[in-house]
């Protein structure tokens, strides 16, 4: 997936101290037990956009202290830092950074997870008049942290505008936007557990390592006893499914992406319907016989549904 964090707006409402203030954006497939000291996140970090623009506001801005930036060691994203001093204040960030994120296409919940923590530097007014040096970004501290629900990741496109306050004790209000996009699917390794099914008089569970992609599709193979445990309808059924599965999610996310440059509401996009080229020939069903056709005159029931349809289609 390629996901866009973008940090529109930050306003004070009551902050607890004044101070050098910023956000660290973080993703994640699930939530870390341990909230209090974050794991490394799940999502990579790797392009900060309108970056020369960035540079010309910090100079133009006396609140802005240190420019956004990326650290490669947490996965994070970090906002610009700034300095608050009164209630109310509002200040524009407009930061935005491309994330590179995988996660498990059978992965049965659909969501992921961005953290949001409030670092903060102590830097008061008379620091800021002796012109005392800013403290350095190792020196802040995360006093806040809020979770951010990313939903519908199985559609493989989405977007959604989220406006983030943190705790009463530091009560802000931070505009979020975030969009997703599939991009590609990639194999990796796995094991997984093998039970045979119900009723066949079999108990022994097998842990397979499946170090292919046909292995991930067809398990029972790597059992040596069973040998070629599929049937020939049993391996286009299984392929068949994958493969429209996989390609009408890229293709989706695709056309989505076609309706966003055209101007166009991504939501509408209507259900995608499989091109024909895709699915195996079927033998035509057998045209109905003169004596089951239904008669050319229509009854006054059909009359008022073709009107009823009709004036739908209208």
């Amino acid at each position: 997936f390629e996901v866009v964090v973008h940090f529109s707006k930050f306003k004070n409402i009551d902050l607890f101290r004044q101070g050098l203030y910023c956000i660290r954006a973080t993703l994640y497939s699930e939530k870390p037990e341990d909230e209090k000291r974050l794991p490394v996140g799940e999502g990579m970090p790797y392009y900060l956009l309108n970056e020369k623009k960035v540079h010309e506001r910090i100079s133009q801005n006396k609140k802005i202290v240190y420019a956004s930036k990326i650290s490669d060691s947490h996965r994070a994203f970090y906002s610009k830092t700034f300095r608050v001093q009164y209630v109310d204040q509002e200040v524009d960030l407009e930061d935005a950074c491309l994330f590179r994120f995988e996660r498990n296409a059978k992965a049965r919940s659909d969501n992921c997870y961005l953290a949001l923590e409030l670092l903060f530097a102590e830097y008061n007014s008379t620091d800021y008049a002796m012109r005392k040096e800013y403290p350095s970004q190792e020196d802040f501290e995360m006093v806040s942290l809020k979770w951010l629900t990313i939903n519908k990741f199985k559609a493989g496109h989405g977007s959604g505008f989220y406006p983030s306050t943190f705790d009463d004790s530091h009560f802000c209000l931070l505009d979020v936007m975030i969009h997703f996009m599939l991009i590609d699917y990639q194999f990796r390794q796995t094991t997984l557990t093998w039970r045979p099914p119900p009723g066949s008089g079999k108990t022994q569970v097998y842990e397979l390592t499946c170090k292919t992609f046909e292995h991930s599709l067809f398990p029972k193979n790597l059992i040596k006893a069973t040998g070629n445990a599929y049937s020939e309808r049993e391996v286009r059924s299984i392929a068949d499914k994958h493969h429209l599965n996989y390609i009408t999610r890229l293709i989706s996310a695709y056309n989505s992406l076609g309706r966003v440059a055209d101007g166009l509401d991504p939501s509408a996009i209507s259900p995608l319907e499989v091109p024909k080229q895709m699915l195996r020939e079927k033998t035509p069903p057998t045209p109905p016989s003169p004596k089951t056709q239904a008669p050319t005159t229509p009854s006054k029931e059909n009359e008022e549904g073709a009107r009823t349809d009709g004036a739908q289609s209208q």
